[in-house]
């Protein structure tokens, strides 16, 4: 970091990148992940990498994850996998299906190493995937049986998230810890809400 006048100027290295490309954000560390013995980490890292959110599911957002591993490919509405990743082409049955995507769900959202101004973006559900550009083209109803029930369009919660995993659109909420926190390091991040996962649906195939 190079200040001068009053301005911070950040010089990086070893990125995968052609000369002069803008870098507009900057993630910190994780040692989980990257490979730099010598890095140094804040505490708001450290701490959150340590906790595991507690992640739950509306019986509504199972009941849809269900009904698509269950048409996943193996009736006359579905020749294809509705999935890319899991279902009866990885060898899976539509139980073990249901059971790694759950898993994979709780796995990526029980993670928060967000900074105080992204926690206060995803409490206020302001993380969604659907706005991206690279979404627009998924975002097609269904042509199959499963329409009505594991890929309704409806109105969504104002505070809700979303996530893409495979071809399903997570919906969730987070919500903040309302009794003492456990670790001090957690102050000021989300490494202790609360997820709850309110709809899954079948996004398409892009």
């Amino acid at each position: 970091i190079e200040i001068r006048n009053n301005a911070a100027t950040l010089h990086l290295s070893g990125l995968d990148l052609v000369d002069g490309t803008p870098v507009v954000d900057v993630k910190p560390f994780v040692p989980t992940y990257d490979s730099a013995p010598e890095a140094r980490v804040p505490g708001w890292v450290g701490g959150g990498l340590s906790m595991r959110r507690p992640v739950s599911f509306r019986t509504t957002a199972l009941q849809q994850l269900k009904d698509i591993c269950d048409n996943d490919g193996d009736n006359d509405d579905h020749p294809t996998s509705l999935l890319e990743f899991y279902g009866p082409h990885e060898g899976e049955s539509p139980q073990e299906a249901f059971d790694n995507i759950r898993e994979c769900i709780q796995e990526v959202l029980s993670v928060d190493v967000r900074s105080q101004f992204q926690t206060q973006k995803s409490r206020r559900g302001n993380f969604k995937v659907e706005r991206a550009q690279r979404m627009q083209p998924q975002r097609q109803p269904p042509q199959s049986s499963i329409a009505a029930t594991s890929s309704s369009r409806r109105q969504s919660d104002s505070k809700e998230c979303t996530q893409q995993l495979d071809n399903l659109l997570i919906r969730y909420t987070v919500q903040e810890k309302g009794t003492p926190l456990e670790r001090e390091t957690s102050e000021g991040s989300g490494a202790e809400d609360c997820i709850v996962v309110t709809a899954i649906e079948y996004l398409g195939k892009g």
